[in-house]
């Protein structure tokens, strides 16, 4: 009798796992490269300068739905286009609570990962 209250209470608790440990967004660090303080755009809105945070939809990560531009006036600009991978740890724990849980976190893109985490880059100068 316990091991069922045990299960009924975890599975209360560890709902959704990927939504609940790591959200929607996903925050992606563009750290300040060659030109320093380019412009970021993530899907052509504007972010700010680097280096900076974006945060990025994990909904948007589905079929390179997900793309970083960073540009600097004088210079070649380069695009970054996001993977996705499934959170292995919180596909596991959906389906030990009951499996009715995989629903939202795919529903929400909270199982997923996006790739990379960090973003380095070095501008070409333009022949403009």
């Amino acid at each position: 009798m316990k091991s069922i209250v045990l299960l009924l209470v975890a599975t209360i608790f560890l709902n959704s796992c990927g939504l609940v440990f790591s959200g929607i967004k996903q925050k992606v660090k563009v750290n300040d490269g060659f030109p320093t303080q380019a412009d970021v755009y993530y899907n052509g809105s504007y972010q700010g300068q680097t280096p900076i945070n974006v945060k990025i939809p994990k909904k948007a990560l589905k079929d390179g739905g997900a793309v970083l531009t960073i540009k600097k006036d004088g210079y070649e600009s380069s695009e970054i286009t996001f993977d996705r991978r499934i959170r292995v740890g919180a596909l596991i724990l959906d389906i030990f609570t009951g499996g009715i849980w995989l629903i939202a976190d795919f529903l929400t893109g909270g199982i997923y990962k996006g790739s990379p985490k960090k973003v380095d880059y070095k501008l070409q100068e333009s022949n403009k």
